[in-house]
């Protein structure tokens, strides 16, 4: 039998992004870091791949390797999560800055699966837990 395959990391952070808009506390604030997208490009005529909005983020101060997501909430340390697809891995650029942050008191979470996101999420108390269904008799 054939398995689907696994939701791109993209695919699952619009999913963890919905559960957080549904379950979130109102004075929690996220974020995005939108560094991993397709960007348009051409090839010019030395043959090197350029991107014009790439040019232009980089010029902004858009750094590789920065995590996914940033969290903050009143009474909650801010934090950081990386989203990867099931078994993937961290980039060299993510290797290299996440010890960083850490080193600067930022911590950043690695998680692969939508339902370890959402409890961690729950645990660190910055979304509602959800709710439970109790039998009756």
């Amino acid at each position: 039998m054939m398995r689907a395959p696994s939701p791109s990391e993209s695919e699952w952070q619009i999913a963890l992004i919905a559960h957080i808009d549904l379950f979130k506390y109102s004075d929690t604030v996220y974020w995005a870091i939108p560094n991993g997208e397709v960007r348009p490009a051409f090839v010019d005529k030395k043959g090197r791949r350029r991107s014009p909005t790439g040019c232009k983020l980089r010029l902004m101060g858009v750094k590789p390797g920065v995590p996914d997501l940033m969290f903050a909430r009143p009474g909650t340390p801010p934090f950081m999560m990386e989203l990867k697809r099931l078994g993937g891995s961290l980039s060299p650029a993510q290797r290299e800055l996440i010890p960083r942050l850490e080193a600067c008191g930022l911590p950043v979470w690695i998680v692969d699966e939508l339902d370890d996101a959402i409890e961690l999420l729950e645990a660190l108390g910055v979304i509602r837990r959800r709710a439970t269904s109790i039998g009756r008799r």
